[in-house]
């Protein structure tokens, strides 16, 4: 996953307003996703979720709904409302395929997410 347009927040309320936002959505997926999932940050807004025994169909629809949750969530910082979007992008594991082969997957998703107009999903 990556914040959508997550630069105009810290350009416009600050550092540290950044940082809450980050955290709040880090605790969003937490609080949503099994014990046995691991969830972790992958670059500056980028986070990385991995799904054991998820297979591609499940991974999508379960990163829909992480999707989901942000866009209606409410952000504040002090007394700023601040609305927020992440896009994703689902890889899936295939027998005998190397780890950076399948963080290369989701990534390129990613990318196809963002390049569909951001807040949004793409798996296949």
């Amino acid at each position: 996953f990556d914040i959508d347009d997550f630069k105009k927040v810290n350009d416009t309320y600050g550092h540290l307003a950044g940082d809450q936002v980050l955290k709040k959505i880090a605790q969003m997926f937490k609080e949503r996703l099994r014990t046995i999932d691991i969830l972790g940050r992958y670059g500056g807004e980028e986070f990385l979720a991995i799904l054991p025994e998820t297979d591609g169909t499940r991974g999508h629809m379960v990163a829909e709904r992480l999707r989901c949750d942000v866009e209606n969530e409410i952000f504040t910082y002090g007394s700023h409302t601040i609305k927020m979007t992440i896009s994703g992008g689902v890889g899936y594991y295939e027998h005998g395929m190397d780890v950076n082969k399948l963080i290369k997957f989701a990534d390129d998703n990613l990318y196809k997410a963002k390049r569909a107009g951001k807040n949004n999903v793409c798996c296949f």
